[in-house]
């Protein structure tokens, strides 16, 4: 995913889907936007209708799931709005009728005023179940497609959020990969990211 290697058996994903999605994707440059769609091996990540930054996530968090090889589990939360969507978060097998759903639900998401970062890394990590459930049945990794902050949310403080969703998955052992596209909170990204043993992506531009 732009990069970022997934190796996890079992992977949630998580896309923001707050007003922030809404602006328009920073990459203007066509050799830059071609770039960051390019994935090893295969075709590319279709770059030429993106317009919106929710474009360009949606589009890379569809054909992560769609890419996923047999064996693989995956779970999917909407993090945007009044209310998480935690429908899909528990990892199932990656079937084609489990990679269809995923992929309807972030093409029926819609930007919406707020975004709880917290509550979304929490519902992934939980997404098995709590405490001992989780480490065999939760996700192995998580992978996080944004570029909004926390607001509206019960948790709004970024260094705050930072700081607890980071140590609660480096207890699980379950690294978050955090995907920041434009005007992101960069260090409540790179220190959920460092805390948990996953990598940042600052794009940008």
């Amino acid at each position: 995913v732009v990069g970022v290697p997934v190796r996890g058996k079992r992977v949630v994903l998580v896309v923001d889907h707050s007003v922030s999605t809404d602006d328009t994707h920073p990459f203007q440059d066509r050799e830059r936007l071609q770039a960051l769609c390019k994935v090893p091996g295969a075709r590319d990540v279709p770059w030429f209708k993106m317009k919106t930054i929710g474009d360009f996530l949606n589009a890379h968090g569809s054909r992560m799931v769609a890419d996923l090889p047999d064996g693989r589990s995956v779970g999917f939360v909407a993090a945007g709005g009044a209310k998480l969507d935690t429908k899909l978060a528990r990892p199932n097998p990656a079937t084609p009728g489990a990679k269809t759903a995923i992929a309807k639900a972030i093409e029926g998401m819609k930007p919406e005023n707020g975004l709880d970062v917290l509550g979304a890394l929490v519902a992934a990590l939980d997404a098995g179940g709590k405490d001992a459930a989780a480490l065999a049945t939760g996700p192995d990794e998580i992978v996080d497609l944004g570029c909004g902050v926390p607001w509206q949310a019960p948790v709004k403080d970024p260094a705050a959020v930072g700081t607890a969703a980071g140590l609660r998955a480096r207890l699980r052992l379950v690294p978050i990969h955090m995907i920041g596209v434009g005007n992101h909170n960069f260090d409540m990204y790179r220190t959920i990211a460092t805390l948990s043993g996953g990598q940042y992506v600052d794009l940008t531009r």
